[in-house]
């Protein structure tokens, strides 16, 4: 039996086993649920039935019962209610026990248009399928479908023109893994001359002998009947490639593919891709199940069916315009990151079996306007990994149906394997509230066969009821941010009263990021010292929860990621767990004049990425922490040999000794990104005569070379305005920065119109721009930007934004840009700006009839920009609309 999580947007949210509604017989649609647990209240009431004949009964009563009210209704007043006249069109049957009965004794209301049969189980006793034509005389829609071997027979009385003198409206004819007679379909094939669908995907031969589909597809032909999707196969038999090609004289143009995982091989996708344009349908059908193994066992039953849709998947054009998908899939296509051998909480202290290493890249489905996924997954997944794939991946879902087994086997037939018991997660702990990001998403079905472990288990109300409008209350909304840690965000402000720094403090554990500021030295600011303390606490708290609970399921909950961290200070506690500081130096007349950088890389080892914002006057050094003790030494000079693991390491408007570098250079290997801007060329010394000092570029250069750091983005410039970088430094720049080709990382002082047409040359496809610039803290505070040192520099880039062709591919935009550039109707002196007082008023001067061009990139997503607003151009706020 399965067990389902269903929600179906909009109506109300179920949670349980299968659920039987008899009261739905006056809508559209009838769905056969078994109900044992609801979340939400419904206007329906639900049953429970054991006996099939029982549902009849009901069925059959609630029909009289309809049609009674509608007599009386029509009888006493003059218009019906528009309830009554909605007949049932629709029905989907999933079968699991039948007591002594069969479906072909079910009273099915005449104005079906649609009927679907699941059976998860074969019997003995076959079904009449001539009942159900004859009851359902206006059906279009017949889809018949079997779970395990052995299939189900069904029985067809031959008609002949005299029994049925009109063609039946039959459209869509689906049978899997069912037993049907070939002459019996022929004769039905000879009164359906407006089928469009025919799919006979493996048919048994147990009862009846093999089809001949040379012959049926003759008979085909010879009834007229065009068809839009067709398929054949036979259970244990491959399909036979000779077939196919013949398969364009019934069915000219192939949009849908229904593939049996027995046919899926590359010379099969071969011949279907050479007979396709575009498909919009990929359904693989991988069922029936050996009906005393129930276990799957992926490598017997699948073979390489799912690798092969899945390099399909991501290579092919035929498949990137998909609006349909159903297929099976495999942890490791979803997992980018290879993430899935991480601890986690959702193993539950099962076996698991142990997972081959995921490729380093693996590749991304090209089909991203798919609107229908249904996907059985086989191995075990971590749920965050794949509702992050899909919720990024498939942004135009509309229907999302996943099916996870119970157990599987890994392996061949034959070899000893493990049992595994995937763990799946519902609640916002697995992820589950990352599929918010589907707009458009209205159908949403997660089953699983587990009886033991159902993956509502251990979901509460705060988990689910954010998808009803219900749930959106304030109230629920603080729950689920308490229950879940779900807090992203916690702000310290030493200038905040004591009562709201305590409540801070409260919601400091398990918080992946901090943004705290102090406003004077750190040694005397009491609020920072509290700050301190509360960090150490909490990482001593953090450490506590994690040993106490690491053989429960709540394992991990409270995890710091990443510590942001924008600081006045330098000898900040740092927590250990930190990865992410980014540095702040405003006023160097509360902090020391330098600060060691291996104090902060000694106390955080984990260290990924560093950013450090100074002043003219702020140094940073390098110096090992030195220590009396002959043992610390020597575990001290072990670890300035280690390998760090920085990648990101930015430096702006600061002076770290080229000698400190080159050495810091040494012990990161993986570095990624070096943003050396703005760097200060005034340095401290004893010695007057020492005077300016500056980086000596091409021995960095040449040291970065000798040490093969394969760096993605590099920037060196100095922050004296009177400096500029000497072209073959520039060249060899971009020679050994990649980005380039389509990333522009740029010093305000360095742009001029050669510059810029050297970079055009240098460059394939510009995504990225971005302009570093001088920043005064001396200025207003809502200025960055000392407009009048840069202002000559504006111009070149303006004229570039305006009339290149590269900048049409931007994607990312970070600069510094005069008002007047976006006055491009030239209306800005309507109204006269007086800085002094902020108070606009009007100008009797008359608008100059030019017109500016306009900067090219249309499809920009990130912009960031820096304007003048204390030059003495008039500005009109009404100007940039």
């Amino acid at each position: 039996m399965t067990t389902p999580f269903d929600i179906q947007l909009p109506p109300s949210v179920d949670i349980g086993s299968f659920s039987t509604n008899t009261d739905s017989i006056g809508q559209s649609t009838l769905e056969i649920f078994r109900q044992n647990h609801k979340l939400t209240g419904s206007t329906n009431d639900s049953l429970e039935l054991d006996d099939w004949s029982e549902f009849q009964l009901r069925l059959e009563k609630t029909k009289k019962r309809k049609a009674a009210i509608f007599d009386k209704r029509k009888s006493t007043t003059a218009t019906a209610v528009l309830f009554d006249l909605i007949p049932l069109r629709s029905m989907h049957l999933q079968i699991n026990v039948q007591y002594m009965t069969t479906a072909d004794s079910t009273p099915f209301p005449p104005s079906l248009i649609s009927l679907e049969l699941v059976y998860p189980h074969g019997d003995e006793r076959a079904e009449d399928l001539t009942k159900m034509m004859r009851m359902c005389p206006l059906l279009e829609t017949l889809s018949i479908e079997v779970d395990e071997k052995p299939g189900r027979s069904f029985l067809w009385t031959l008609l002949d023109q005299e029994h049925q003198p009109t063609p039946l409206p039959l459209r869509h004819l689906n049978f899997r893994n069912v037993s049907f007679a070939q002459s019996n379909l022929e004769n039905l094939l000879s009164f359906t001359p407006r089928l469009k669908t025919l799919t006979l995907m493996a048919m048994s031969t147990e009862s009846h002998s093999e089809y001949d589909w040379t012959r049926l597809l003759e008979h085909i032909k010879a009834r007229g009947i065009m068809l839009d999707s067709v398929h054949f196969s036979a259970y244990g038999h491959h399909s036979h490639l000779d077939i196919l090609p013949r398969l364009g004289e019934i069915c000219p143009s192939v949009t849908n593919w229904a593939l049996w995982c027995h046919d899926v091989t590359y010379p099969f996708l071969q011949e279907l891709t050479l007979r396709t344009s575009n498909v919009t349908t990929l359904d693989l059908f991988w069922r029936p199940r050996e009906w005393n193994n129930p276990v799957l066992n992926s490598a017997r039953e699948l073979g390489d069916s799912p690798r092969l849709i899945h390099e399909y998947l991501c290579t092919s054009s035929q498949l990137v315009h998909l609006r349909t998908l159903k297929t099976v899939v495999r942890p490791e296509y979803f997992d980018l990151f290879v993430r899935r051998n991480q601890l986690d909480t959702e193993t539950r202290g099962q076996q698991t079996l142990p997972l081959p290493p995921a490729p380093s890249a693996p590749a991304i489905w090209g089909c991203r306007g798919l609107e229908t996924l249904h996907i059985d997954i086989h191995g075990a997944i971590k749920s965050k990994i794949l509702f992050g794939y899909v919720s990024r991946v498939f942004p135009r879902l509309v229907d999302l149906s996943i099916q996870i087994p119970e157990r599987f086997q890994e392996g061949e037939e034959g070899v000893e394997v493990v049992l595994v018991y995937p763990g799946f997660r519902v609640d916002l702990k697995g992820g589950f509230c990352l599929l918010s990001r589907l707009e458009h998403l209205r159908y949403l079905r997660v089953l699983t066969d587990s009886l033991r472990h159902p993956i509502y288990e251990r979901c509460s109300k705060a988990d689910l009821n954010w998808m009803l409008p219900s749930g959106r209350k304030i109230k629920y909304r603080r729950e689920r941010m308490l229950q879940a840690e779900l807090l992203r965000k916690v702000t310290w402000d030493s200038s905040w009263p004591h009562s709201k720094l305590d409540a801070v403090a409260s919601r400091l554990v398990g918080a992946p990021r901090l943004d705290c500021y102090a406003q004077t030295d750190y040694n005397l600011d009491t609020h920072s010292t509290d700050i301190g303390k509360l960090l150490v606490q909490s990482q001593r708290e953090y450490r506590r929860r994690t040993e106490m609970l690491t053989t429960t399921i709540t394992t991990g909950l409270y995890r710091i990621v990443a510590l942001y961290t924008p600081v006045t200070f330098t000898n900040f506690p740092f927590p250990e767990t930190l990865t992410k500081p980014v540095l702040v130096v405003q006023n160097s007349s509360h902090i020391p004049a330098e600060a060691n950088l291996a104090i902060i890389l000694e106390k955080c080892l984990g260290l990924e990425y560093f950013e450090l914002e100074g002043n003219a006057d702020f140094e940073l050094t390098w110096k090992a922490v030195t220590t009396a003790d002959h043992r610390q030494q020597q575990q001290q000079q072990q670890q300035e040999q280690k390998v760090l693991s920085l990648r990101p390491f930015i430096l702006y408007n600061t002076w770290l000794k080229q000698d400190s570098l080159e050495n810091l250079l040494v012990m990161t290997p993986q570095l990624k990104v070096l943003k050396l801007i703005a760097m200060s060329s005034k340095v401290i010394t004893m010695n007057p005569g020492d005077g300016l000092k500056r980086y000596d570029e091409v021995q960095l250069l040449s040291r970065i070379l000798s040490l093969s750091i394969a760096l993605d983005t590099f920037h060196l410039s100095c922050g004296d305005k009177e400096y500029r970088t000497p072209p073959q430094v520039m060249q060899q720049i971009l020679d050994k920065s990649p980005s380039t080709m389509s990333e522009w990382h740029l010093w305000t002082f360095d742009i001029s119109p050669s510059l810029l047409t050297r970079l055009h040359l240098h460059t394939s496809r510009l995504t990225t721009l971005e302009l570093h610039a001088p920043r005064d803290g001396s200025l207003c505070s809502r200025q960055n930007c000392c407009m009048a040192d840069i202002k000559n520099t504006l111009a070149p880039l303006h004229y570039f934004l305006t009339t290149s062709d590269d900048a049409v591919h931007l994607r990312t935009l970070k600069t510094v840009a005069r008002l007047e550039d976006f006055d491009i109707y030239c209306r800005g002196r309507y109204y006269q700006l007086d800085n002094a007082t902020n108070v606009l008023y009007s100008a009797d001067i008359c608008a100059p009839e030019k017109y500016l061009p306009v900067w090219q990139y249309r499809r920009l997503q990130t912009l960031y920009r820096c304007m003048d607003l204390e030059s003495t151009w008039s500005w009109n706020p009404f100007t940039v609309g």
